[in-house]
């Protein structure tokens, strides 16, 4: 910060940094929230969780809000790269984990090298989107930032500052939306097929044991 010059005209995308105003980032919370809720409607409670650095905002950020969303059975931490996705596997795996939330999509198309020979693979949560999900045969959900969002709020925010605009700036939080693939939408509705068939066989049940 003591390097930056005071009148430079500065936006931070993605993260925020204490002592600078001029910020855009999604709402990472709320994008935690929407990714735990859609894993629980395929009956996720127990997970593992693959994280880049945790002295990283973001990435301490995301994993902290995984963690209290689920029973967390194992976690793989290392650099945010595709090669921590693949070691993650045989670390996390013997614990049987229902999903495996990724804190981006690199450590994630790594894990999915890894799994997708792997027979009955568990569910993945991702932070962020991956290419191509659609046609991965592992169930899939991403928790989306708008990047055209965050690209237009970064020049709403750099336009005031280049013009020397002395109104004070707030920080810009957006929010977030899930993607799901094929293959979790399969998963979704067998288990909803099957919740609902449990529930049916039950209640047909009651009179009888009356």
């Amino acid at each position: 910060m003591q390097q930056v010059p005071a009148k430079l005209p500065l936006v931070i995308l993605d993260r925020p940094i204490p002592g600078i105003d001029a910020a855009v980032s999604c709402d990472q919370v709320e994008s935690a929230r929407l990714l735990c809720d859609t894993l629980r409607t395929v009956g996720v409670r127990n997970v593992g969780i693959v994280s880049g650095p945790l002295h990283v905002m973001t990435h301490k950020n995301r994993y902290e809000a995984a963690k209290q969303c689920f029973n967390l059975v194992a976690q793989h931490e290392g650099t945010a790269t595709a090669e921590t996705g693949r070691d993650a596997v045989a670390k996390l795996m013997p614990h049987k984990p229902d999903a495996i939330i990724c804190t981006n999509n690199t450590l994630a198309r790594g894990l999915i090298d890894a799994l997708v020979q792997i027979e009955n693979p568990p569910v993945i949560g991702i932070f962020d989107e991956v290419p191509m999900m659609h046609v991965i045969p592992i169930p899939i959900v991403c928790a989306v930032q708008d990047i055209n969002a965050l690209a237009e709020g970064c020049v709403n925010q750099l336009l005031p500052l280049l013009r020397g605009d002395p109104k004070p700036i707030m920080p810009m939080i957006l929010p977030g939306h899930t993607a799901t693939n094929r293959a979790f939408e399969a998963r979704r509705l067998a288990h909803s097929q099957q919740t609902t068939g449990g529930e049916s066989n039950h209640s047909s049940t009651e009179p009888m044991n009356a």
